[in-house]
């Protein structure tokens, strides 16, 4: 028998089901643990029977264990919440994003330079109404994929649980 030890992973995730309609579609819940890339090299003969119990465990929950170390932390996800973070405390005019809102609504989806300029006509509204945009996509009241770099073609739609929120 091996050494009895103490281990306790950083993360358990678990997914909620309020935003699917199929049940099938809901991940089982990860147990996690984070890890710098350089200590898991240099101390993975340690670290090793902690992480295969870590697994044994979560598999017997019925859930899954993953390791990550820090490159998996500053992906893309997290370039782009950086990016938007200059837009969250920018004005939006509450006309201007009612109409966006509401003309996005009624497309189903656009992407970010398409939806101005679909409502406004001369340069410099389109170029503010841009930037009204990401401070929308940076206050949660239009999505995108934040897992996809962020370009003029991103693709946008309306947050609908802010929608209901609003009309209620």
């Amino acid at each position: 028998m091996g050494n009895e030890s103490t281990y306790t992973p950083d993360f358990l995730v678990q997914f909620s089901s309020a935003n699917c309609d199929d049940f099938e579609e809901i991940t089982c819940p990860l147990l996690i643990e984070i890890k710098p890339r350089k200590k898991l090299i240099e101390d993975w003969n340690k670290l090793k029977p902690k992480f295969k119990a870590a697994h044994a465990f979560a598999k017997e929950k019925g859930w899954k264990f993953r390791i990550i170390n820090e490159t998996r932390l500053y992906d893309q996800y997290w370039r782009n919440i950086n990016f938007l973070k200059r837009f969250r405390r920018s004005h939006v005019d509450v006309y201007d994003e009612q109409t966006l809102i509401e003309t996005l609504d009624s497309l189903g989806q656009s992407t970010i330079n398409q939806l101005p300029a679909h409502i406004f006509k001369d340069k410099t509204n389109i170029l503010r109404g841009i930037h009204q945009v990401w401070a929308l996509v940076a206050k949660r009241k239009i999505m995108c994929d934040l897992y996809c770099p962020l370009t003029a073609e991103t693709v946008i739609w309306v947050n609908q649980d802010d929608v209901l929120t609003r009309r209620f």
